[in-house]
């Protein structure tokens, strides 16, 4: 049976992410500044510096504050690089390099009473908004983390001491450290990047535990494939990932300059083409 009205985005979101059925199957994402400006070329959005206004055009359930390089995530002490799109890039020399390079490090005072100013801004802005809001950060230096085990370091006592909805993200090939994952109490994962992941193997041991969010190809599909190819790839993960709800359709990263904008937008619209519940493909 159909729902009786349709959701909010935010109900949607939070629908999947609770391992339920929500109305369709959501969709959000994060752009690169180039695809984005593509995006907003193409569907000619007319205010694009308005997140709402612009993830509605987009056809996307949630906005998010805070970018890789923002204001909130953990501090990076390396010089950074610039491509030719003024774009920077942390994979540079590290700045620490010797005891006395120490004095080097400055940390944010978040006791600073405008310390979180800007985001309470966003907040008043956004708050009250039908879509989703996610705060993008990253929990430490997680190599270090990795290194040093999940219970002798800070991630578990990080996650302990979130009390909303949050989703762990991570690239590559995690699933031997899956199992660990899982202790953090996370109510989603991020992307389960193809193709050194196999979501399906992935679902089959973790389904209806978490939500499953992601896994649309950048290697090839949405860099290199058509819009046919995309559909019909959005197609196959919503058949085996949704039925039983808790799944959230993206990208295997985030939209970045290589994807193609028919890509994307076929991806966007497939979701709505398919995705509706019950699921029938």
């Amino acid at each position: 049976m159909k729902a009786s009205s349709p959701m909010t985005s935010r109900e949607r979101m939070l629908t999947a992410l609770q391992c339920e059925k929500p109305d369709r199957v959501p969709v959000f994402d994060w752009f690169t500044t180039n695809s984005k400006q593509r995006i907003i070329a193409a569907l000619q959005i007319e205010n694009p510096d308005d997140e709402v206004a612009f993830a509605k055009a987009v056809g996307f359930d949630a906005i998010s504050y805070g970018d890789i390089e923002g204001k909130f995530m953990a501090t990076a002490f390396c010089k950074v690089l610039y491509d030719e799109d003024g774009g920077e890039h942390l994979q540079s020399e590290g700045l620490i390099n010797n005891y006395d390079d120490l004095s080097k490090m400055k940390l944010p005072d978040v006791s600073d009473p405008g310390y979180f100013d800007d985001a309470k801004r966003y907040v008043d802005r956004y708050g009250k908004c039908d879509l989703a809001i996610f705060f993008m950060m990253r929990s430490g230096i997680m190599n270090t983390m990795y290194s040093l085990g999940f219970n002798d370091f800070c991630l578990k006592k990080f996650a302990a001491e979130v009390k909303l909805p949050w989703v762990f993200h991570s690239c590559g090939d995690v699933t031997l450290l899956f199992d660990d994952f899982m202790t953090l109490g996370f109510d989603g994962f991020n992307p389960f990047q193809p193709p050194v992941m196999d979501i399906n193997a992935m679902h089959d041991r973790y389904g209806g535990k978490i939500c499953f969010w992601g896994n649309i190809d950048l290697t090839y599909t949405l860099s290199y494939g058509t819009p046919e190819e995309v559909e019909n790839e959005v197609k196959q993960r919503i058949a085996k990932l949704a039925p039983n709800g808790s799944y959230i359709l993206s990208t295997a990263n985030s939209i970045i300059d290589s994807c193609k904008t028919e890509n994307i937008l076929a991806m966007i619209n497939a979701a709505k083409k398919f995705g509706e519940y019950p699921i029938s493909v």
